[in-house]
């Protein structure tokens, strides 16, 4: 009884740091430029999860910096070593036909890391992987954000940027980049989900997904959104690996900000266990893995040639492929 009362409490204050995210959030800047932005963005990834096939589950790259995730999720060869490289096989499998099945969406605010990506998407999918890449931050709800970023290193043009974020102390250069609503994002994952129990296919493999979580601080208001009763967002995830930054001295965050932080990352695994565990809607609790795989940090592979030979078959003579209905090939 005594536990069950502290969990109680505990559920209460949790629940009160959302309601007090919620407000910072609504308070932020918004616009209608921005409103449009993210509508397109929506429609986006709403186009890409009908014309993909994502039977091998589904990778959210949440803070994808210049894309070394991804391409350890794809060209795990070439990352031997690599921390993330185990939970990658766990979920999505060793063989390189499940990769290809594998879709990625990376979410990218930083606007000097925009053409790296656009480029590494390009390769990726001459490769025949299915990847897309939104220029945006994840957050509370669509909109606008202020984000920081430093000043270019002439020996690594990415190295002063690792800690770009909301919070950077040390930007030298503030922009204005769009937000997605990321709770958002992951109940239309629920609903790709859904219409793939439902079509009739083959349920041997019921397809997970995974994200990432590196949002240089924002977690304190990412993470409990996730859980607002009215969605519960959460449990379009089966796995999430998330590195919280309570005490990354890098990020320009008030003592009252890291303490909230402090508490978060200590109620998360009660969270992710035991509510969404209780949700009708979920499958089973949400798996919470503190990591912040940071090998091959500025990459230093290069990047898929124009010419290397495409390891996954087209997508226009993968005829098993399922569509959803009303959907174009």
């Amino acid at each position: 009884v005594a536990q069950a009362e502290r969990n109680t409490r505990k559920q209460a204050a949790v629940l009160e740091v959302v309601c007090s995210m919620h407000a910072m959030a609504n308070g932020g800047t918004s616009s209608v430029a921005a409103q449009h932005a993210a509508a397109s963005m929506h429609a986006q990834l709403e186009r890409f999860f009908n014309r993909s096939d994502c039977r091998g589950g589904v990778y959210l790259d949440v803070g994808s910096n210049i894309g070394v995730q991804m391409r350890k999720l794809y060209e795990p060869d070439k990352y031997p070593g690599a921390r993330v490289l185990g939970r990658f096989s766990e979920a999505f499998g060793e063989s390189s036909h499940h990769r290809c099945r594998v879709c990625s969406v990376a979410f990218e605010p930083n606007p000097r890391h925009a053409q790296r990506l656009s480029e590494l998407q390009q390769r990726l999918g001459a490769l025949g992987f299915h990847v897309l890449v939104l220029g945006a931050a994840a957050g509370t709800v669509d909109g606008v954000l202020r984000f920081g970023v430093g000043t270019r290193n002439v020996m690594n043009k990415y190295a002063n940027d690792v800690a770009a974020s909301a919070f950077a102390k040390a930007a030298t250069e503030w922009v204005t980049v769009p937000t997605l609503d990321l709770g958002r994002v992951l109940r239309l994952l629920q609903r790709w989900r859904v219409w793939h129990q439902r079509r009739g296919g083959d349920t041997s493999h019921e397809p997970k997904v995974v994200m990432k979580l590196d949002v240089e601080g924002s977690e304190a208001e990412i993470f409990p959104h996730l859980f607002e009763p009215s969605a519960f967002s959460i449990c379009g995830v089966d796995q999430m690996m998330i590195e919280w930054h309570e005490h990354n001295e890098r990020l320009d965050l008030s003592s009252t900000q890291r303490s909230l932080l402090w508490y978060i990352h200590n109620a998360s695994r009660y969270m992710a266990a035991s509510l969404s565990a209780r949700s009708l809607a979920c499958r089973g609790p949400t798996e919470l893995v503190d990591m912040d795989d940071e090998t091959y940090l500025f990459d230093g592979v290069p990047l898929p040639s124009e010419g290397e030979a495409r390891r996954c078959p087209s997508r226009d003579h993968d005829a098993s492929r399922p569509r959803r209905p009303g959907s174009r090939a």
